[in-house]
């Protein structure tokens, strides 16, 4: 397996020595099992399913759902490559962290040969895994299976799994758009990893996964932070496929954004949640910046969104402590 280049720390010596183990079985020590769910959590999730049952699946199985994710993935890069050609034409002028999400998607198709996370549970399973070479920062693609079929897509950064739907279509702008905002996840959960250099750096990390993670009979959680980095270059980016029409005064309708991003009707209020974010993070038909603070009112909109959704709201500051937003 190879890795990207990182300075020598704590964390990483006790990972391999974790992942020795894995591979010749020993008798792991606790700061050995932290090190390796941390750097290599899509690898103990495909070798022992472990948080995620569509991999629990008969060979048979294995391989419908692996052809099935094949022609998903072609399609979800498809459309993210003729969403990024459509934002380009706005001007050469764009920054670079709305870039971000459709470079991080290239990357992992370049660096990433068992991205379909069916296809490396086969590769295990045939003792194929090793010849393929994978990035550290790779992520994964699965379908979202009935767990998740009310959801329009998800990342879990644990396993570094985003989950899409089967009925993802490359034509439709807003499907790609939503693989946008869930691409600025999987770069957040990079740049976490990137500051990891001892074992109590890891666990941290973990429990942070943990605290937010969905389970039976637990409270849904949101992080605050996240999610406004999220919708805030989901907007960006939706901003300049419509020719900057999202701004602030721009005349355009919420039954127009559907007609030119081609959304499905079921789509429609996704798109009149966009309409209405928009009117909040471009007061005065000014772009928000990455070093300016987010709009009062567009933080306001996605605490009580996620409320509304039955989630509790949660922030953290510079130091790494939880506080929740009443």
């Amino acid at each position: 397996m190879r890795n990207k280049a990182m300075h020598p720390s704590e964390f990483i010596t006790v990972a391999e020595a974790g992942l020795s183990k894995l591979r010749q079985p020993g008798t792991m020590t606790e700061h050995e099992r932290t090190a390796l769910r941390t750097r290599y959590g899509f690898l103990l999730s495909s070798v022992y399913g472990r948080g995620d049952p569509d991999l629990d699946l008969s060979r048979e199985e294995l391989c419908r759902r692996a052809e099935l994710t094949d022609a998903v993935i072609q399609k979800v890069e498809a459309g993210v490559a003729d969403l990024e050609v459509c934002i380009r034409e706005s001007g050469p002028d764009i920054p670079a962290p709305i870039l971000s999400p459709f470079n991080r998607i290239k990357r992992n198709t370049k660096n990433n040969p068992l991205r379909n996370k069916y296809r490396m549970k086969l590769a295990l399973l045939e003792k194929t895994f090793s010849q393929f070479a994978i990035s550290e920062n790779s992520f994964f693609y699965a379908l979202h299976g009935e767990t998740r079929k009310n959801s329009v897509a998800a990342f879990r950064g644990y396993d570094r799994t985003m989950f899409v739907p089967e009925k993802f279509d490359p034509e439709n702008s807003y499907d790609a758009l939503l693989v946008c905002h869930e691409t600025v996840h999987v770069s957040i959960d990079d740049a976490q990893r990137e500051h990891i250099r001892t074992v109590d750096d890891a666990r941290r990390y973990l429990e942070g996964h943990e605290f937010f993670a969905e389970a039976p009979g637990k409270p849904k959680r949101m992080l605050l932070n996240e999610e406004l980095v999220s919708y805030g270059l989901e907007l960006q980016i939706a901003n300049l496929a419509l020719g900057g029409a999202l701004e602030s005064g721009a005349g355009i309708s919420a039954e127009e954004i559907s007609t030119r991003l081609k959304a499905r009707p079921e789509q429609c209020p996704g798109i009149d949640l966009l309409f209405d974010l928009a009117e909040k993070f471009f007061p005065e038909g000014k772009s928000h910046t990455p070093n300016q603070p987010y709009p009062p009112a567009f933080a306001t909109a996605i605490i009580d969104l996620h409320k509304g959704h039955g989630y509790e709201v949660w922030s953290i500051d510079p130091l790494g402590r939880y506080s929740r937003i009443a």
